[in-house]
């Protein structure tokens, strides 16, 4: 009759801490996200310097300083995702900072290419070839605009070398002027004129029990012990 009370105690006690456990504290996300455009038939000019949007545009390195911009021939690209605005911006910080791991980093571009086969875009702490993405099937060295969208994580970036370009100051990370605390600095060069790149940064965070959850377990373990050595002590008196 003992034995049946207490059978019947743990399953009293079992079922609901079961529910409790199956309700622990789920994994999240922390997503941010920054959007530039300009246009993508801006006035060409022939000087030094272009601001189309948030692009601004100069003549590529190796050029000379005064030459024709605006048309996606030989131009060094620059533009600032900023993520100050994104609530989410002091969730994913703490995130990263607190040990865990940034998941994706997509980045989406509207471009026009004009032979891209010596191109390349870098910032986040790394960078990719234009050539790959064309032997991906992912873009056309030459045709009319196009959209793609590639995580960032498929092609060397990591957690450290993003999150230190993102949460370093204009004083301490390797973009200064042009970015600071919040902000990543991306460059394009040098046959391609862009008008719109979104990069959307997403952190897990790894799940952490209730304390009802440990406490659940504990009960459950103790209540169990406790019938095995009520069995035993039985046993014993019959024997």
């Amino acid at each position: 009759m003992k034995n049946q009370i207490l059978k019947g105690l743990l399953v009293a006690v079992a079922v609901p801490l079961a529910l409790v456990m199956g309700n622990a504290r789920k994994a999240s996300a922390f997503t941010i996200t920054s959007t530039v455009s300009g246009s993508s038939n801006p006035n060409t000019v022939f000087g030094s310097s272009l601001q189309n949007g948030d692009f601004n545009l100069t003549a590529n390195p190796g050029n000379p300083v005064n030459t024709r911009l605006g048309d996606g021939f030989d131009e060094f690209t620059r533009w600032v995702f900023d993520f100050n605005s994104d609530s989410n911006i002091t969730g994913f910080n703490n995130a990263v900072a607190g040990g865990n791991q940034i998941t994706s980093a997509l980045l989406t571009m509207t471009l026009k290419t004009n032979g891209v086969s010596t191109d390349s875009f870098s910032g986040a702490g790394g960078g990719v070839g234009m050539p790959t993405l064309v032997r991906n099937g992912i873009v056309n060295s030459f045709g009319n605009q196009q959209t793609f969208t590639i995580d960032l994580m498929d092609y060397g970036y990591t957690t450290g070398g993003i999150f230190g370009e993102l949460n370093g100051s204009s004083a301490a990370n390797g973009n200064v002027p042009a970015a600071g605390l919040n902000e990543i600095l991306f460059t394009y060069q040098d046959d391609a004129l862009i008008s719109s790149a979104t990069l959307q940064l997403t952190a897990d965070v790894q799940a952490v029990p209730e304390p009802t959850t440990i406490l659940g377990s504990f009960a459950v373990v103790g209540a169990g012990a406790l019938l095995r050595r009520k069995k035993k002590q039985n046993e014993s008196a019959v024997s």
